[in-house]
């Protein structure tokens, strides 16, 4: 079964705050391992210089997940109003691909009873010509 378009804004929405937790967990791991350095109860392994490293790159991440997550929150309404806007737009495109579908038929039924009653008129005033020429 195919996901309405709200729905997948609030997959969207829980993906993000789960990306948001996923990044304060990782800061906070950072900022404990810090602590123990500073404290002198460990020495770093090259993965836990690696996540030093990476602590500014983590701060900015969560920030702009911080915003998308705001974004998307205090636009939920308005972004259902657009996605409902949008359907309406796509029954709208539906209902003229029917109305052009029926249009080219009656078109095609018009042409055919045309041609029909031309070849009828022609056949007739042909057999008549025929008919009159005989009979005179």
């Amino acid at each position: 079964m195919q996901e309405s378009k709200e729905e997948i804004l609030d997959d969207t929405i829980q993906v993000v705050a789960k990306k948001i937790r996923n990044k304060r967990k990782k800061l906070e791991k950072i900022k404990e391992t810090k602590q123990k350095v500073a404290s002198k109860k460990i020495t770093l392994e090259k993965e836990q210089e690696e996540m030093l490293a990476s602590e500014e790159s983590v701060i900015s991440q969560l920030k702009d997940l911080e915003e998308i997550s705001k974004s998307l929150l205090a636009n939920q309404k308005k972004v259902s109003q657009i996605i409902a806007s949008a359907e309406k737009v796509d029954s709208k495109e539906e209902r003229e691909k029917r109305v052009d579908k029926i249009l080219n038929r009656l078109a095609d039924a018009l042409l055919v009873n045309s041609i029909s009653e031309n070849f009828n008129e022609h056949y007739l005033s042909v057999e008549g010509h025929d008919a009159l020429t005989k009979a005179v």
